[in-house]
Parts: structure tokens; sequence; C-alpha cells
């Protein structure tokens, strides 16, 4: 069976122009909305990574308690802890020999972020960790 190939009318060419452009103009706008979207996508993150603090030069140790060791490192620097508390502690990045992975804590309030001054600063030199009794 040999197929024969179909020539589009004018109109037929017309309607199909006219729907090309419709679908053309509906892209563009779903373009757009999705660039908003991914805008405030980031606004957002940006906004809640305001109660992360990140711990840098911390020894890993194996079963370790991020949590605890935070509450430590906190405690060092004479800060009062017992009102603090996290969403989640936690190290980041994969796992390798020859570096130490920062520690991320998210704070249930900003406040408690604040809270200590910790804000900007850079601890050139590892915390000694305190052992826990």
């Amino acid at each position: 069976m040999k197929l024969t190939p179909k020539i589009a009318s004018k109109e037929e060419t017309k309607k199909h122009e006219t729907d090309v452009d419709l679908l053309q103009q509906k892209v563009a706008e779903l373009e757009l909305k999705l660039k908003e979207v991914v805008d405030r996508n980031t606004n957002i993150e940006q906004y809640t990574r305001k109660e992360n603090l990140r711990f840098n030069k911390i020894p890993e140790s194996k079963d370790e308690n991020c949590k605890a060791i935070i509450y430590d490192v906190i405690s060092s620097l004479g800060v009062n802890t017992s009102e603090i508390r996290f969403h989640a502690v936690h190290r980041v990045e994969k796992k390798a020999e020859d570096r130490r992975r920062p520690i991320i804590a998210r704070f249930v309030c900003r406040e408690d972020r604040t809270a200590f001054g910790l804000k900007g600063v850079r601890l050139s030199n590892p915390l000694p960790i305190p052992k826990r009794t």
C-alpha cells in the first residue's frame, strides 16, 4: 500500500500557523511564570538559610552526635545553651579522609542563631571540643 502525501489547503495552513502562534505565546507565558517561581524559590531558600550556621574544622568521629558537639562548641564560647534549640544538625558533603566535613546547624529561630554573636566570625584554629560527662 502506497501512501500519498496530503497537501494542506490554504485554510488548513492558516489554522496550523494560528495554532503554532498560540502555542508559542503559551510557551512564552509559561517560561515567564517559571522564571518567577524559580526567583521566588531562590528568595525563600536564602531567607531560610539565615537560620543556619556552618561550623568548620570540627574533628569527625564515627557514630558522633553532631547536635551534642555543637552544643559543646557553643558552650565553650561562653553561651548558655539551655534555651537554644535546633531543627537539625548534621555534617554536609561527602566523607573524605583528607578533610573535615562542616556541620550545619539549623536553629528553630533566628534569634537563637544570632544570640551568641557568631554571625560572620571565622575561627582560624580548630576548637577544642570539651568531653561530655
